[in-house]
């Protein structure tokens, strides 16, 4: 039997051109770069949400806290009248505002602290609150004044008389401002009007000075704005005003006529 012929098959194998593989390679980037795209705006969303949330709780906290703090300027207990109120006493417990206005200090009889006596101004009755090293500080000692600034924050600084209220290494307070120019003082007794805190020297119609015995009572409202940033972000700014009706107004007898 004769042998049979060997025929060799070949079998066609199919591929890409070079063509066709630098199409794909080019849709790939393109899914991976829109991939990345979204990925980068997710994060970038997420750093911003998470740092307006960080500069709101400090800003909007802090100012939450003068606002209810000041607005209890003056109280005291049922023990003491308004005109004798040890809460009031001008040049002392009375509202003070000093350093340009970037310092505010007052008292109130805070009895709810423990071991806290009524009617008497303890050293925890007086309080305030003040821009210092690009935080909200709050006074830490009872001797404590607008003058007697000292950096850093405690705890790194045991030694000042004033404690940040804001976090410093986040957020920078760039401004905070305290202003009584909104108040009204009224004379009972002579049925006059000006605008300010009560003074000698506010701007009382002609012949129209306190004289002695003369009662005022004087209504306190305090304009307060903040201003900060992020540290790690300084476009990331917040800004607040608010204006702060005190609850206690001041009732004043005049000793002596004014010059």
């Amino acid at each position: 039997m004769k042998n049979m012929p060997k025929y060799r098959i070949i079998t066609r194998q199919g591929g890409v051109s070079l063509v066709e593989l630098m199409v794909g390679l080019a849709v790939g980037l393109i899914v991976i770069a829109a991939i990345m795209a979204t990925y980068i705006a997710i994060v970038r969303s997420s750093t911003e949400i998470l740092g307006s949330s960080r500069l709101n709780e400090n800003i909007r906290g802090a100012m939450d806290f003068m606002v209810r703090d000041i607005r209890r300027a003056g109280s005291g207990s049922l023990g003491s009248t308004a005109t004798s109120s040890p809460f009031m006493v001008e040049n002392d417990t009375n509202i003070q505002i000093g350093d340009s206005g970037k310092c505010i200090l007052f008292a109130y009889d805070k009895t709810y602290l423990e071991a806290n006596q009524a009617t008497v101004v303890d050293d925890a009755d007086r309080t305030g609150y003040r821009q210092m090293c690009g935080a909200v500080a709050i006074k830490a000692s009872p001797d404590a004044s607008c003058g007697n600034v000292s950096c850093p924050c405690p705890p790194e600084n045991s030694e000042a008389d004033w404690e940040c209220l804001t976090d410093n290494n986040m957020v920078n307070v760039s401004s905070l401002s305290f202003d009584a120019s909104d108040s009204q003082c009224f004379n009972v007794t002579q049925n006059t009007l000006v605008s300010g805190l009560c003074s000698c020297g506010a701007a009382w119609p002609s012949g129209k000075k306190p004289k002695q015995g003369d009662r005022l009572l004087e209504k306190r409202l305090i304009n307060v704005a903040i201003s900060g940033n992020l540290i790690a972000r300084t476009e990331f700014t917040m800004s607040l005003e608010e204006p702060i009706l005190v609850a206690n107004d001041r009732i004043i007898s005049i000793a002596a006529d004014c010059p």
